[in-house]
């Protein structure tokens, strides 16, 4: 091919690729039994080649390469070790095709992550002899001079073979080198659904080294990929499957859901992470470490080592992996971190699972902080490793040890972190099923896939029959204890319990108890039938559950081996309130062992919050504190409790310990009743350098005692605070040496207590409430008045105080008739369906069950009165103290009372008023009111309780003052007055007038109406006006103006306008005045009316035009010889015809002269002229005369032939038949020949005649005669 072919045919392929990138990608095919060598041209599998390297090297961003089975290696040259493949931005190289198909989509399945590699192999192999000696150094190798991204891509491979056992950089990265050493480089390639196998290097990265040295850039992004059984030879060997190097650069790679599987190195036996001054943080999703090995002398982090060194950061972040089976010989089975040197290596880990990696060996932190773990479960012997929300198991969570699929009940279904979504871990695991099944996401790579977990459990004590599963009532378990250890409670919600006593042991082990559970609800009281929530016997107060929950495991009805605590909810179990225990008795804890805990909550020991409903303690004790409850800083809910007969040194009832931290439970429709101690009979709250502030709302503490202080409640700072809140609660009945009902101690803290609409009634009167160095408020309260001592605060609003009880007798809570307590509470309190609970927001009931407010507002105390009779009468609002109105005024003043059946009776100045109807209501109502009325008016309210007077009410009445309006000049608008004055003739000072409020005492008016003025006096009295009617007469005049003709012309130059009105006075546009007008303009011509009432109408406009053209003039014009006589003709003109020769007939006749003539002719009609012209063109001269000059006859010969010579312009001859013309020519310049032939005998006569335009010459004759005549 010539130079010329080769230029058109490279322009012309150059044309062809740019049309096919345009108009779609362009797929490039490999096969081992490819024929077509250029790899430009291999766009079928018919034309496939085996140069997959060309193929790529041919391909543009966008296209694909499409390889079929079979194994490709770099060369085809036995000893080039340095031969390697290489990928392309933007170019797509897909593995594994039969080498048929048409559709991506019909590719075979791969899936490595299952045994299911490709088909495809790109293999180091070079020599052919299946070692790894004198292989390829790099399988593949992607220099920093390609600059790759992920839209790189290698999918469907697998990569083997590989040997980097040269010298630098050959001894890195066996399968896959990708180097973006250097500023500014990258190489950050997609690989996806490949294996990494059987691959090696003598120094670093067995299976992938990636190289983002020197502000470089590494991160290749690995999808479903296998990387295994590579190895990093030698005891510095480091990363057997990657090694990741961000040496003053950055190289962080990204996998999600890949294997990383038995491979091996001296450090890293699957990975090495190493930062010297930059950054190598690896980011793991759903991916399994396991069997990898750290081996050696110095083998150290089995599946992980990670370096961040001299200022630089190696921290990994895993999420949702598995590092199972993993090992080190020397430390870090699954993870070393490295941070020497100010450098910094904390991986962070969520929702993984790491068994078996060596235990207390799993993790080593060398100068690191090391892993941060959240929501993550570990053998539970792994040590070195932060967090919160993790667990720990014992066995196994593993279907087997080489397999990460997690077993029915492990520990790590459903136990990830809750706000994990599919935008962080992806929709498959690593199994490629769905990463979510269950109510929320498993711990490690792969999602447990059955929902069959149980979401309630049953137990019944009176379920013998079988061994039970727990999943039914008939297959109950028998003790509680099967339901709370279940194994499989990862989705568990609820524990339904029938009626029947249940322990915590049947052994004599006093240290076991019950144990609440994490976002698990646990009802008692069944009757064993139910099948839903809603069946179960309503709980009601003063009805305990039939379900008991007993510390009574040692000889029945001997305490002195009973449980240490029937519950026992320690802080590892971090409960929320998400734990619930409703309708349960909880009896016979005796927390008398040796110390904290056993000395501590006989009923409960609560290290944790959690929610208690429907609940009886009963019977239990405590040497120490808490006979009930113990709360060590914790705050559980209890509702509709009842804490009774239970016995401490401190708090009976109830003891919050909030050393260091919070104890503030909230106590909610409860009752603590009869329960004893030395110190707070009910309840001890101790800050201690913490918060003990419990929220009790309608509860009732009733006839508890302390053998020394607080009968109630003991409440001491000791560093910290104490100081609980108290609303609508009732303490009564309750004893002690100090402090009755509440002792309160702020040596050394804060005790300040807040009551709000409580009653406090027989507990100890002066010695009921004691303070040291504290203060008791009181808000809206009833108490003895003598319960009044140092430190109680009575100046919060609403306080009473009662000398006889409120309550309906000396054991119940519930208000008495007419007792002070009812209505008198916060009057800001309401309502609320759920907590939290406040001073002014309560629960819809009290503490009996009945609704909370009745009333007008709500009652003090724990129980609301529900009876509608016996409510004292209360004035909620005074009368107001006094009027001053004026004469004719209705006044309506009222009381609003509270209470039973209230009787009104108004009184005016001490006489009760009669003979009217609202004088008996609460709104006395005055009509018409005179200065008669005058006086004060208080009114009587009765009922059942004692009657109330209201504070009276004080009357005087003003006359009204006097006004009359006038108008002026007159009550008529018009066009001459378009305004009137209206004034108000009266002595008072102030005017509010009814047509737009103004305030003088005149009104200036210009619109029809009836007005009306409303005045007021010194007194304030108003008194209202006449109202008259303002009319209005604006009528305008009819005028208009018309003419018998509206054009101007030459006949009629002037017009004249006529206006017809029937007004008397006319202006014309013009100015005059008078009816009618010449007019000789044209123009636009009105006139104006004007009325006797002033008013004015504009007339039609009339528009006068002109026509002063004539019809078309014209003259005519002729062209004629010199001297002869001719016509002109003036035509259309309708008047008179002027000459300019002074003739004035329409036509005139005149002789030409010699040369062009003009005549003007004028057309006068009227005032109108029009000139028109017209021209006497002299056109020729007259003819010369004819000559002949000759005429002669030839008769030599037959015809005789007759010649003529002359000067004429035509010749004619007579004579005898037979002739004929011949040619007329020229002769010379003089004159003119004639031929003729002729052939009888005769004579001939040649006559010459001279024409013209202007006529014809005289003609001229010659004749000849012929002798002879011829055949």
């Amino acid at each position: 091919m010539n130079t010329s072919i080769r230029i058109l045919a490279t322009g012309l392929l150059c044309c062809l690729l740019s049309t096919n990138w345009a108009f779609g990608q362009i797929t490039r095919y490999v096969s081992t039994t490819g024929i077509t060598p250029a790899t430009s041209a291999t766009t079928s599998w018919a034309t496939s080649t085996t140069d997959l390297q060309g193929a790529i090297n041919a391909s543009q961003p966008g296209d694909q390469v499409w390889v079929a089975a079979g194994v490709y290696k770099p060369t085809s040259i036995t000893n080039n070790q340095g031969a390697s493949f290489a990928m392309k931005n933007g170019v797509a190289i897909y593995g594994g095709f039969k080498g048929n198909e048409t559709l991506l989509s019909q590719r075979p399945p791969i899936n490595p992550i299952a045994n299911n590699p490709s088909s495809s192999t790109l293999s180091g192999d070079i020599d052919n002899d299946g070692t790894l000696a004198n292989n390829s150094y790099h399988v593949i190798f992607n220099p920093a001079s390609l600059s790759l991204t992920n839209t790189a891509v290698l999918d469907g491979f697998v990569i083997t073979g590989g040997n980097a056992s040269g010298t630098s950089p050959n001894n890195f990265g066996g399968g896959v080198y990708n180097t973006g050493f250097g500023s500014g480089q990258v190489c950050s390639p997609g690989f996806r659904n490949c294996s990494l196998v059987g691959n090696s290097a003598s120094s670093q990265g067995g299976g992938m080294f990636n190289d983002g040295r020197s502000n470089g850039r590494s991160n290749p992004v690995l999808t479903n990929c296998r990387l295994q059984d590579n190895i990093a030879t030698g005891q510095f060997g480091q990363g057997g499957a990657m090694y990741n190097n961000g040496t003053d650069g950055l190289s962080s790679p990204v996998l999600t859901n890949c294997l990383l599987q038995a491979n091996s190195a001296g450090q890293g036996g699957a990975m090495y992470n190493y930062a010297y001054n930059g950054q190598s943080n690896p980011v793991l999703t759903n991916c399994r470490l396991q069997d990898n090995t750290a081996t050696g002398q110095y083998g150290l982090g089995g599946a992980m080592y990670n370096y961040g060194y001299n200022g630089g950061v190696s921290s990994p972040v895993l999420t949702n992996c598995t590092l199972q089976g993993n090992t080190a010989s020397s430390a870090g089975g699954a993870m070393f971190n490295n941070g020497s040197s100010n450098g910094q290596s904390n991986p962070v880990l969520t929702n993984c699972v790491l068994w078996n990696n060596g235990g207390s060996n799993s993790f080593f932190n060398n100068t690191a902080v090391g892993a941060s773990a959240t929501y993550s479960l570990f053998d539970n012997t792994v040590t070195d490793y932060g967090g919160s929300n993790n667990l720990t198991t014992t066995t196994s969570p593993f279907v087997s040890a080489t397999s990460a699929a997690l077993l029915p009940c492990s520990p790590a279904i459903n136990a990830g972190a809750p706000n994990t979504t599919t935008a962080t871990v992806g929709t498959t695991d690593l199994a490629g099923n769905p990463r979510f099944i269950g109510s929320r996401i498993d711990m490690g790579a792969v999602e447990y896939q059955s929902t069959t977990l149980p979401t309630r459990l049953y137990v019944a004590a009176s379920q013998t029959a079988n061994a039970g599963d727990g999943l039914s009532w008939a297959t109950a378990f028998s003790d509680l204890q099967s339901a709370l250890t279940y194994p499989c409670n990862q989705s568990l919600t609820e524990i339904w319990v029938a009626q029947g006593i249940y322990k915590p042991t049947s052994t004599t082990a006093r240290d076991i108890s019950f144990s609440m559970l994490p976002n698990v609800a646990i009802y008692g009281g069944f009757l064993g039938t139910e099948t839903n929530l809603g069946q179960r016997p309503a709980p009601i107060t003063g009805n305990p559950s039939g379900s008991t929950l007993s510390g009574d495991i040692g000889t029945v009805g001997n305490a002195g081996d009973n449980s240490y605590h029937v519950i026992y909810n320690p802080a590892s179990l971090s409960l929320t309130n998400s734990a619930v225990l409703d309708g349960f008795v909880i009896t016979g804890g005796n927390a008398n062992g040796a110390g904290s805990p056993n000395n501590e909550g006989g009923g409960i020991r609560n290290n944790g919050n959690g929610v208690f409903r429907n609940c009886l303690l009963q019977g239990n004790s405590a040497s120490s504190a808490g006979g009930a409850i113990f709360n060590v800083v914790s705050s559980p809910i209890l509702t509709n409790c009842l804490l009774q007969g239970n016995s401490a040194n401190f708090g009976g009832a109830m003891f919050n310990y909030g050393t260091d931290g919070v104890a503030s439970p909230g106590l909610t429709n409860c009752l603590l009743q009869g329960n004893s101690a030395n110190f707070g009979g009910a309840m001890f709250n101790y800050g201690t350098n913490g918060i003990a502030n419990p929220g009790l709302t309608n509860c009732l503490l009733q006839g508890n005692s302390a053998l020394l202080q607080g009968g109630a409640m003991y409440n001491q700072g000791a560093g910290g605070i104490a100081s609980p809140v108290l609303t609508n609660c009732s303490l009564q009945s309750n004893s002690a040496q100090t402090g009755g009902a509440m002792i309160s101690n702020g040596n050394n803290g804060i005790s300040n207590p807040v009551l709000t609409g409580c009653v406090l009634w027989n507990n100890g009167g002066s010695n009921s409430l004691s303070n040291d160095l504290a203060t008791t408020r009181l808000r809206y309260s009833l108490f003895e008045p003598e319960s009044v001592t140092a430190g109680v605060d009575i100046t919060g609003p609403g306080n009473l105080t009662t000398t006889i009880s409120p309550f309906v007798s000396a054991t119940s809570v519930a208000l008495a008739a007419c007792s002070p307590a009812i209505n008198a509470g916060n009057p800001a309190s309401a309502t609320a369906a759920s907590g939290p609970y406040s001073a002014t927001v309560l629960p819809a009931t009290d503490l009996t069950g009945n609704a909370r407010i009745t009333g007008t507002r709500i009652d003090i105390g724990a129980v609301e009165y529900q009876n509608p009779n016996g409510v004292p009468l209360q004035i909620v609002q005074q009368p107001v103290a006094g009027s001053v109105i004026c004469a004719g005024t209705t006044v309506v003043v009222s009381v609003s009372v509270a209470g039973s059946s209230p009787a009104y009776q108004w009184y005016r100045s001490g006489i009760a008023l009669t003979g009217i109807a609202s004088a008996s209501t609460a709104s006395l109502t005055l009509t018409n009111v005179q200065s008669s009325d005058a006086g004060s008016y208080p009114v009587v309210i009765s009922g059942d309780c004692p009657s109330v007077t209201s504070t009276a009410f004080s009357l005087s009445v003003n006359a009204l003052p006097s006004v009359t309006v006038t108008a002026a000049p007159s009550a008529t608008l018009s066009c001459t007055n378009p305004s009137l004055t209206l004034t108000a003739q009266t002595s008072a000072t102030a005017f509010v007038w009814s047509s737009g409020g103004c305030t003088g005492q005149t009104l200036p008016v210009s619109q029809t109406g009836v007005y009306s003025v409303t005045v007021t006096d010194g007194n304030r009295c108003t008194a209202v006006s006449n109202s008259p009617t303002i009319e209005r007469d604006d009528t305008s005049p009819i005028v208009s103006i018309s003419a018998l003709s509206t054009t101007l012309t030459c006949t009629q130059p002037q017009l004249t306008l006529t206006a017809t009105s029937s007004a008397t006075a006319l202006r014309w546009s013009t100015g005059q005045t008078t009816a009618t007008v010449s007019v000789s303009q044209t123009g636009t011509y009105s006139v104006t009316a004007t009325g006797a009432n002033g008013c004015s109408a504009v007339s039609n406009n009339l528009t006068i035009g002109q026509d002063f053209s004539l019809p078309p003039f014209t003259v005519s014009s002729a062209t004629v010889c010199p001297g002869q006589s001719v016509n002109l003709t003036a035509s259309g003109c309708g008047g008179q015809v002027r000459w300019s020769t002074g003739a004035s007939a329409a036509m005139i006749t005149l002789t030409a002269g010699s040369s062009t003539s003009t005549l003007t002719a004028t057309c006068i009609v009227g005032s109108c002229s029009a000139t028109a012209s017209g021209q006497v063109v002299v056109g020729g001269i007259q003819p010369p005369p004819a000559q002949l000059l000759s005429f002669t006859a030839d008769e030599s010969a037959c015809p005789v032939r007759l010649v003529g010579r002359g000067v004429a312009s035509s010749f004619t001859m007579s004579g005898p038949g037979g002739y004929v013309f011949s040619t007329v020519y020229r002769e010379g310049s003089i004159h003119d020949a004639i031929g003729l032939n002729v052939k009888q005998a005769g004579s001939y006569t040649l006559t010459a005649v001279y024409t013209n335009s202007c006529g014809s010459s005289a003609p001229v004759s010659r004749t000849v005669t012929v002798g002879r005549s011829c055949p």
